[in-house]
């Protein structure tokens, strides 16, 4: 029997009937490779609170993060695991899971959802303490994405990255945003004097996302010729979010 470790910060426990699950994604990705394959054994290696949200979130994740890094090589041990499917949920947890399959000869799968080195890179100033933390974080990363089989990326975008930092790196794509018809805006179009700067926010808003930064940019762009805000693939809360921003 062929045992799959799924790490993912807020992951159900292993056992938990389908219709329970919470981490929506992942129940519908063990229920295909289950009808590929019934003899596949789906184990989880997730964070010390399961659950995002609620008080304390921020000293929960703190908890999860360190955990869930320092207790990577045990789980591949004790899960006994052919192949780990490596979601970055808490942030960098797939350089752990990189070096310790490395260790162990396991089969490697990420599924990047988020890419905090690049993040971490692109919005600190070139000088600072930070950015020079974060570029040595993304050496790291550049040295261990090429270790993975497969990389499943969110978009053709993010598909491009890791195809220039890891040539020979299988790679997939799997949006995770909304698929649902939205209003249609054209960018293509050059605006006339006088009209608005249309914008689109296209991508996930989380509960722990600011949108300060974004408020403080439309404020400057805004300043004596209007902004038309648009975006997709938003959850209801984001829409609300935005509402309220605009």
């Amino acid at each position: 029997m062929k045992t799959i470790l799924y790490v993912f910060e807020f992951a159900d426990d292993a056992g938990a009937p389908l219709r329970e699950k919470s981490d929506a994604l992942w129940g519908l990705v063990q229920a295909r490779l289950e009808s590929l394959n019934p003899g596949i054994r789906a184990e989880t290696a997730g964070g010390i609170f399961r659950r995002a949200g609620g008080n304390g979130f921020a000293f929960k994740r703190v908890c999860n993060f360190f955990y869930m890094h320092l207790s990577s090589a045990f789980r591949i041990l004790f899960s006994r695991a052919d192949a780990v499917f490596v979601r970055t949920t808490p942030p960098l947890i797939q350089l752990s899971y990189a070096f310790w399959c490395g260790v162990f000869r396991r089969k490697k799968i990420l599924w990047l959802m988020d890419y905090h080195p690049v993040f971490g890179v692109r919005t600190t100033p070139k000088k600072s303490l930070a950015n020079r933390v974060w570029r040595a974080l993304d050496s790291v990363d550049r040295l261990l994405l090429k270790k993975f089989d497969l990389v499943v990326c969110l978009d053709e975008a993010m598909r491009e990255l890791v195809k220039e930092r890891a040539p020979n790196v299988e790679t997939a794509v799997c949006p995770t945003f909304s698929l649902k018809a939205v209003e249609w805006l054209d960018l293509r179009k050059e605006p006339r004097p006088g009209e608005p700067l249309r914008l689109l926010y296209s991508g996930n808003l989380g509960k722990s996302h600011s949108v300060g930064r974004l408020e403080e940019l439309l404020k400057l762009l805004a300043d004596g010729r209007g902004v038309e805000f648009s975006y997709c693939g938003a959850s209801g809360a984001a829409a609300d979010v935005f509402a309220r921003m605009c």
